[in-house]
This record gives C-alpha cells, structure tokens and sequence, in this order.
C-alpha cells in the first residue's frame, strides 16, 4: 500500500462525531415524569372502581330499603281481618248483595201438581225432566191450536212431567193450559188438581200418551177453553 492509497482512506473514514443532544440528566427527568403519569393512572383507575362499588352498595341498599314495607304491607295484607270475609272482594251478606235466587231476579219454581210446592208430592216428585225447560215443538202445536192468540217465546214448562217426558203451557185469562207428552212405557197417575180442572187423554202417534189440562185461577168463573180441549188434545196426539 502506497502513501496515496493511504491519504484515499483518510479523506474517506468518518469526521468527529457530531455532540450529543441530551444529557444524563435529562434521561432521569423523562424516567421520572412516565412513572408518575403511570402513578397517575393507576390512582384514577383505582377512584373510578370505588366510586361504581360505592355506587351499587347504595342503589342496593336502597332497593332493598324500598322492598321491604310493600313486602311488609303485602304480608300483612293476606290474613284476613275480623269480621270480614276470607275471600278477597267478595262481601259479606250485606243489603247489596240478595241472599236468596228470589231476590235476585231468577223467577220461582211453579206449583207443583198434585201437592205442594215442596215438590214431595204429585208427578214431579217422580222426575223433573219435563219440567227443566219448555219443548218448543209442543209449544208451536199447542199456540196454533188455541182459540186465542199466544207467543211461543211466552209458554212455559208444562205442570204435569214424569221422567222422560216433554212439557209445555200457556198462561191465559183465568188460568193457565199445560200440555205433556209421555213417552211409551211410562205410566202417569194425574194427581188430584185444583176444583175445576178439566184434563183430556190421548194416544199418541209415537206411542206414547198425550195430556192436556186446562187449570183454573182460583175463584175463576170458567175454565179456560173447557169446550176445546177434547179436540186440541186430540189433534196434537195425531202429530206427535
């Protein structure tokens, strides 16, 4: 290596390097200030944690300060107080609320035939099958047998019914006409009936047995249609 390849090398290696831009103590200062922005942090991560427990220990605090009198008051609610009725809204029998079907609007029984209205005697002591409700096909035959005018939706059970029978009747002037269709096999005994009474009996087309009463009012003058049941009672008995 000669002196020029060595002055080559010298012009191209490096200056002196250029000073430092910070010192050792301001390594220490930054050192410094990110521990305590670290500190920082921590302590307000720390806060809010307790600030939200704090908050939920006074929400259930309160909660359950807010629960315990309707719970108190539900309690003291189930037990019934003296002199009232157990069953909640249901009163006692006051003047507001009728104690018997009667007063309530419901329409009594009708007498029964042949007895008293116990029912103990007489043909409804025997079943009241026929008497529960008012056969609409006996009522529309008996309305349009009639002499007088009478509305299907106004007939009423009949008052003669043993077991299996079907029932229907009419209120009229001075009375009430009842009509009944046994069915086969049953055999009515008529118990005795108020002064007056005129009944008719036939054999009906089904085979059973058709009655017809006429019943006077008491103190009536005359029993109504007398004349016609005979011929009701019979043209009723061919249809059924």
């Amino acid at each position: 290596m000669d002196d020029r390849e060595l002055e080559a090398m010298f012009a191209a290696a490096p200056g002196e390097p250029p000073p430092p831009t910070f010192s050792r103590s301001d390594v220490v200062t930054a050192s410094k200030k990110a521990r305590a922005r670290r500190r920082s942090a921590i302590a307000a991560m720390c806060a809010c944690l307790v600030v939200l427990m704090g908050g939920f220990g006074i929400f259930t605090l309160v909660d359950n300060m807010g629960q315990s009198p309707l719970t108190t008051a539900s309690s003291a609610g189930d037990a019934p107080v003296s002199g009232q009725s157990g069953v909640t809204g249901q009163p006692g029998n006051t003047p507001e609320r009728p104690s018997s079907a009667g007063e309530q609007g419901f329409p009594p029984q009708s007498p029964m035939q042949g007895g008293d209205e116990s029912g103990k005697n007489g043909p409804r002591a025997e079943g009241t099958s026929g008497c529960d409700k008012v056969d609409r096909e006996l009522a529309t035959a008996l309305a349009g047998e009639l002499p007088v005018p009478v509305t299907v939706a106004d007939a009423t059970p009949g008052h003669v019914c043993p077991t299996g029978s079907r029932s229907a009747g009419f209120p009229v002037a001075n009375g009430v006409v009842s009509i009944t269709l046994v069915p086969p096999g049953v055999a009515l005994q008529l118990a005795p009936q108020p002064a007056g009474t005129v009944h008719a009996e036939y054999k009906a087309a089904s085979g059973g047995t058709v009655w017809l009463l006429s019943i006077p009012q008491t103190g009536a003058a005359a029993v109504p249609f007398a004349g016609d049941i005979d011929r009701i009672a019979q043209s009723i008995a061919a249809r059924f």
